[in-house]
């Protein structure tokens, strides 16, 4: 069975979560260390202060210390976490016309779409969808995605719009009855969502 472009997207990003982790395991380690390292120079100063007040004092003000760094360890974590995607989100920016072309057609094909729905790009790529996707006819405003069009089929009459997107890349699709986001900071936000445990215990497992 044919992988799904969610899927596609997903094992890229997971590879390119891969390919970060020999800089970014040793990063992680070191900002846990020092972290650790100051709660319990910070734990050590304290039992000094409050041994006299009792072990109850002394118990409560320790599991306090420890929350806090355990909540830095786990800040410092989820900004190494934001820069896989954010690394990922690069590379999809950065795919040349070949690949961003047949990306394109597949998340379009990916939808049920009527077909003459109306795509939105930011101002960055409009002349490049313009290049690689129509031959300059018009239709009112909008540009005809002519040469998608025909990849697509006959049921398509896609057009392209002069309003630039608020968007990084990808795009964004406007119909009659509904709307869809093919941004790629969303489509990478919803695969940060759903497997950043994974991600997690793969940039920060010990002893690999």
């Amino acid at each position: 069975m044919a992988k799904t472009i969610y899927e596609k997207i997903e094992n890229k990003a997971l590879k390119d979560a891969e390919e970060i982790i020999k800089i970014g395991r040793e990063r992680a380690r070191q900002v846990e260390e020092r972290i650790i390292s100051k709660a319990k120079a910070t734990i050590e100063k304290n039992l000094e202060k409050v041994r006299e007040k009792g072990r109850e004092y002394l118990k409560t003000k320790t599991t306090e210390l420890e929350q806090q760094a355990w909540q830095q360890v786990l800040s410092a974590k989820k900004e190494l976490i934001n820069s896989v995607f954010q690394t990922a989100l690069e590379r999809l920016n950065a795919l040349n016309d070949d690949v961003l072309g047949g990306l394109v057609r597949k998340l379009i094909l990916s939808e049920s779409l009527k077909g003459d729905e109306t795509i939105l790009v930011n101002s960055r790529d409009y002349e490049r969808y313009l290049r690689l996707f129509s031959d300059g006819k018009t239709e009112g405003e909008d540009v005809v995605l002519s040469k998608l069009n025909s990849v697509l089929g006959p049921d398509f009459r896609l057009r392209l719009g002069k309003k630039p997107a608020n968007i990084s890349g990808g795009f964004l699709v406007f119909g009659e009855t509904f709307d869809i986001d093919m941004s790629f900071e969303t489509l990478l936000r919803g695969l940060q969502e759903e497997h950043e445990t994974e991600i997690a215990r793969i940039l920060f497992s010990r002893g690999e």
